[in-house]
């Protein structure tokens, strides 16, 4: 297992004369010559003067003698078994004849609930803003089809919707350099719209060190995140909440079932500076539960660089509004420095039928993204976004 410090070497490009050599730590590769922290990828730029495709093969963890790719496999393995396997089977206390949740899937509160008759999910009466009495078999949203009131195994039928139900389709990491999921702007600044990707994954067609390579940006997106959040652990399944959301996890339990989120990622020169929790329900509704920078680089105007990005993505697929959960302390950033403001009665009735993340005590707020007939305008994120009008 990779260890902080442990020497590393590089060669040249025949592979014969070493070149360089470093040491790891968690900001990257300290080169000995200079002293400079570098991503892999210009650690090797740094030693060998040109560009150099696949780096964690052509660097060597120097007391083992392997690359620095079979290290990093072997920790994304570890880690993988920390999360279980990206999926969380929620069991049920057995000293208890109540198999359902106790927190609320709208607001994450307890109290008196009403339950749903297939699912374990529960709902506060208030927060789904029904109108008269729910029946003693009621269903939940996921459970029944809002269109024609059926019982459904996944939320809507597809063929009962005007348009698709989800915009959440399989995607790779990346598409190619051309793809709008990942966008290069300027010399410096790069923002990236990734997930995990475990070894049964049918929707990625990359190789093993593609694969390697986006989960070790997942796993650095989740210690930012880590960073930033005191760990949250949900009092019913005692899942991490915010490591399994970066990670993607699944879950039997509607509430903690985090598999529809994606990670987007800012990068300055190869090093991720900050990063965002993103979840798309269909052509209405977004959520982004989640927002973390590294301490090296706050206050410095990260997040809004990443959200400005975000937030032209989401107009090209035709989401009409972005949704968080705020705390008490940054309610006031978020509407004077955002522009976000409360949720309006619309998007207040929309999330009673989502599964949605939010937190105890937090403030949900709102933000306009797209209108009809608006087009897609990608911000230069090496500048400050445009103030709005």
């Amino acid at each position: 297992m990779l260890k902080e410090n442990d020497p590393v070497h590089c060669f040249d490009d025949g592979c014969e004369i070493q070149v360089a050599t470093g040491r790891i730590s968690r900001g990257g590769i300290i080169c000995n010559c200079c002293n400079e922290t570098f991503t892999a990828s210009r650690f090797l730029h740094h030693a060998r003067g040109d560009h150099v495709d696949r780096a964690y093969n052509k660097i060597f963890v120097s007391r083992m003698n392997v690359p620095l790719m079979i290290c990093q496999l072997q920790a994304l393995n570890e880690q993988a078994k920390r999360i279980c396997g990206g999926y969380h089977h929620v069991q049920h206390p057995r000293a208890s004849a109540d198999t359902h949740d106790d927190s609320c899937i709208i607001c994450a509160d307890g109290g008196d609930m009403i339950c749903c008759k297939k699912c374990p999910s529960v709902y506060h009466a208030n927060c789904l803003k029904a109108e008269g009495e729910l029946p003693n078999d009621w269903l939940c949203p996921y459970c029944e089809c809002k269109y024609c009131n059926n019982a459904s195994a996944d939320g809507d039928h597809p063929g009962c919707c005007e348009q698709p139900a989800d915009l959440n389709t399989p995607i790779a990491p990346f598409c190619g350099t051309a793809c709008k999921k990942r966008q290069q702007v300027g010399s410096d600044l790069s923002w990236t719209l990734l997930r995990r990707m475990d070894e049964l994954s049918t929707s990625f067609d990359g190789d093993l060190y593609d694969r390697t390579k986006w989960n070790s940006k997942i796993a650095i997106a989740s210690r930012i995140m880590e960073e930033c959040f005191d760990p949250i652990i949900d009092r019913y399944s005692k899942i991490n909440t915010i490591q399994s959301v970066v990670h993607n996890c699944s879950s039997n339990f509607t509430r903690v079932d985090f598999g529809r989120f994606h990670t987007a990622i800012l990068e300055h020169k190869d090093e991720i500076v900050s990063v965002a929790s993103i979840r798309i329900h269909g052509p209405n509704i977004a959520e982004m539960p989640c927002v973390a920078t590294s301490q090296k680089w706050r206050r410095q105007g990260m997040s809004r660089k990443l959200l400005g990005g975000i937030e032209s993505a989401l107009c090209d697929l035709g989401v009409e509004y972005l949704t968080i959960p705020s705390a008490g302390e940054t309610v006031d950033t978020w509407i004077n420095s955002f522009k976000f403001t409360a949720v309006d009665n619309y998007i207040e009735k929309e999330l009673a039928s989502l599964n949605t993340l939010t937190f105890p005590g937090s403030t949900r707020l709102q933000k306009q993204l797209s209108r009809a007939g608006q087009k897609m305008v990608v911000h230069d994120l090496n500048l400050d976004p445009p103030e709005e009008e």
